[in-house]
């Protein structure tokens, strides 16, 4: 009994700190939302000549640049371009490449000419790559 009453203490402070906090927070929408092909971006990434990079989950890796999204995805279009639409995670190299993980494989975008090539050998072609390193040697 003296846990429970405890327990309703702790959780009423809890609800006078956190609305107090939460009038802080900032939400603003994107001004491409409505652009890209699913709601949820799951992965985030600004590479250094500004472009803001998505990771949706089922909807492809996305290219922002604050006035329309690019899309790289595999659809009827491009039926073969990635063997999965979820994006796990993404980085930039030195050379404006753009690495990417999804649930199923690794995958590297050169931003010279936009080509997106399966990165690695067959023993890591499906798996599920959840992140990518790159160190300040270049190491991946």
């Amino acid at each position: 009994m003296i846990a429970k009453r405890v327990y309703l203490i702790f959780i009423s402070i809890l609800a006078t700190i956190f609305p107090a906090i939460a009038q802080h927070i900032l939400y603003t929408e994107l001004p491409t939302q409505d652009q890209l092909p699913t709601a949820p971006i799951y992965r985030a990434f600004q590479d250094k000549e500004g472009y803001m990079w998505y990771g949706t989950g089922g909807g492809g890796l996305c290219r922002d640049d604050g006035y329309s999204i690019k899309i790289f995805r595999s659809d009827f279009k491009t039926p073969d371009l990635l063997e999965s639409n979820w994006i796990t995670c993404i980085t930039g190299d030195n050379q404006y490449r753009i690495w990417f993980g999804t649930k199923r494989g690794l995958y590297l975008l050169d931003k010279k000419d936009y080509q997106i090539r399966l990165f690695g050998d067959k023993e890591i072609e499906h798996w599920s790559i959840d992140a990518i390193l790159i160190a300040t040697d270049g190491t991946i």
